[in-house]
């Protein structure tokens, strides 16, 4: 019987998936002990302990706020309740068009009866609140370029299904209040002074990681779970805990590995039940994305095996036990090689863009030198043994010694270049028609943005030549140029001062050509974007972004000023970030020492540009 162990904070979830049909999941016994509940040292902070609230979801030294139904103040009783939207009615959002039908952006306040919402879900009125809030929040988690369908409607459906769920939702509304909607970096007790929201938030969390536990493990219950690792990371990358995060997705890759093996099985005798697919369909391209925001952070599962091939007989087997991620999901209708040679709608295109971005991210050789300590090996390595491979080759490209890559990136050139084909002509029928329809210009623009963004990344590597990278320069000005309209569109769309969307939004893009173009015009113009525009696109934080790439300004100019512009790369290849135990991001790099006129690496805090 297999085991999926997924650790929760300082907690610990045992899934025991049968593989015998009709046998449900059950507790962990014999050689496999029950988990254990492990104590933990208390915070002493008043009124609620945050530990023990977080991973037990209770306090046994104080009250937990919503210990009294009578008492206890309600979300909205605080001074943040005037820009609220209807988040105690039971109405939700659609998309609203104007008079001529021309032009549709994405509103908070209007009805949609496709999803009905019921007092009796929940224990009491502040219950209701927090989960209203999330409901409101919820479409902006899309990023509102496409129609997000496990967002708007399938997360609210299982709402009703499941307490998990329905906690972790809560808590994403009550932490988001907490916030008073700003993404700045903010302290636990910076964000508990902002009234009961945080406090709620991390009860409810607990109580999320309380519900997984006690349920009848079945099929079902397992979809819930890894619903619930999605909420989760959308809740601490919130929270600013990107350490629990990187753990939650990685528990997610974990349940979903189990869960497309029993759908696989349950196809084979016709078990499977009716609308499961889609919902398994929607969690892995959102995993996907995911993964790649993971993999630009330095933060990578080990890959086993080169996910383009075919199975064959002699490979039926060990295909089986690729990753879920790599094989298509359930009957590997998502598989890379399955990519059609045209794409009939955008979102079709995008479905097979996630699939082309991963399959190139996970098989090829492609990094990025900013990483997270404190990690685990396995998901540190994958990534770590790239950048070595990538310094080796500079260092023999320096000695005289041309590395033969051409065989080796050719592949992952054509995959990009066949997902291209395929979307090409949508591309030109959005732009001819971008005044007319801007939500399908903005769709098209999105793609486009992330793919030239990855074609740079395929064509000019890590340990590329000067005249390769140089060559990328109008593919960067174009992304910046594509990255600045698309982020006016969402500020129309949101209207909100800082947007937070669990998407592949432009802060990527914009932070790969404000650091790798060689045009300074190119690069300034990135971080003026990522200035005036904050935001957290899922694990991308622009005000990271904006970090890094204002650093690398300062360091352009000190390194421009002596060697020739293939010895100006060399030393620019050599930059490098990490955040540490701590939170802190630090910068690493070549710059000149003044005393003894060489070039030294160093490292640079860069606090003071995260709070510019």
């Amino acid at each position: 019987m297999p085991l999926a162990v997924c650790n929760y904070g300082e907690s610990q979830i045992n899934f025991l998936i049968p593989r015998a049909p009709g046998v449900a999941w059950t507790e962990s016994s014999g050689n496999t002990p029950a988990p254990k509940r492990r104590h933990v040292k208390c915070d002493e902070a008043k009124p609620s302990c945050q530990r023990c609230m977080k991973w037990q979801g209770f306090c046994e030294g104080y009250d937990t706020p919503n210990g009294s139904k009578a008492s206890t103040p309600g979300p909205d009783d605080n001074s943040d309740n005037a820009t609220s939207e209807n988040r105690t009615s039971t109405s939700l959002p659609t998309k609203k068009s104007t008079a001529n039908g021309a032009k549709s952006y994405i509103r908070f306040s209007d009805p949609n009866p496709s999803v009905e919402v019921t007092n009796n879900l929940f224990g009491n009125p502040t219950e209701r609140q927090y989960f209203d809030h999330w409901l409101a929040y919820r479409y902006r988690l899309g990023g509102g370029f496409f129609d997000e369908q496990l967002w708007n409607e399938t997360i609210p459906q299982m709402s009703h299904q499941h307490a998990s769920v329905r906690y972790a939702a809560m808590a994403i509304g009550g932490i988001a209040k907490a916030l008073r909607q700003s993404l700045k970096p903010m302290s636990p007790a910076q964000m508990g002074a902002n009234g009961p929201h945080y406090a709620f938030a991390l009860s409810y969390y607990g109580r999320a990681i309380r519900e997984i536990r006690k349920v009848k493990l079945d099929t079902s219950s397992l979809r819930a779970a890894i619903i619930c690792c999605l909420l989760f990371v959308c809740f601490e990358v919130l929270h600013g805990d990107r350490k629990a995060a990187f753990s939650h997705i990685n528990n997610g890759q974990k349940m979903m590995d189990e869960l497309l093996r029993r759908c696989e099985e349950e196809n084979r005798r016709n078990q499977n039940i009716i609308g499961a697919e889609s919902v398994e369909t929607d969690a892995l391209h959102v995993f996907q994305r995911l993964i790649q925001q993971s993999w630009s952070c330095g933060v990578l599962r080990r890959r086993d095996q080169d996910a383009s091939e075919q199975p064959n007989n002699s490979q039926k087997n060990s295909y089986s036990e690729q990753p879920w991620c790599c094989r298509g999901g359930s009957g590997r209708k998502c598989a890379y090689h399955k990519m059609p040679s045209s794409f009939v709608t955008l979102q079709e295109a995008r479905r097979w863009w996630d699939v082309t971005q991963h399959y190139v991210t996970h098989s090829s050789n492609i990094v990025f030198r900013v990483t997270h300590l404190g990690l685990g090996d396995d998901l540190l390595s994958e990534c770590n043994e790239r950048i070595q491979m990538h310094m080796d080759e500079i260092e023999m490209a320096r000695a005289g010694v041309k590395p033969a890559t051409a065989e080796r990136w050719q592949d992952f050139k054509d995959a990009l270049e066949r997902w291209h084909d395929g979307f090409e002509h949508l591309w030109i029928t959005a732009r001819e028609n971008r005044d007319e329809d801007e939500k399908s210009y903005a769709q098209a623009a999105h793609l486009r943005a992330h793919y030239l963004t990855m074609y740079g990344c395929v064509h000019s590597p890590l340990s590329c030549s000067y005249e390769s990278i140089a060559f990328l320069t109008p593919k960067y000005r174009e992304i910046v140029k594509l990255c600045g309209s698309l982020l006016e569109y969402q500020k129309r769309s949101f209207e909100a001062a800082e947007i937070f969307t669990m998407d592949m939004g432009p802060t990527w893009p914009l932070f790969l050509a404000g650091t790798r173009c060689r045009e300074a015009e190119v690069r300034n113009e990135a971080i003026r974007l990522l200035y005036e525009n904050p935001r957290r696109d899922g694990l991308w934080d622009s005000r990271i972004f904006y970090a890094l790439t204002s650093r690398n300004r300062m360091l352009e100019v000190s390194n421009a000023q002596e060697g020739t512009s293939e010895d100006q790369w060399w030393r620019l290849q050599h930059r490098s970030a990490y955040v540490d135990e701590q939170g802190r991001l630090i910068a690493k790099a070549m710059d000149k020492n003044p005393l003894t006129g060489s070039w030294d690496f160093g490292e640079d805090n860069l606090r003071r540009f995260l709070f510019d």
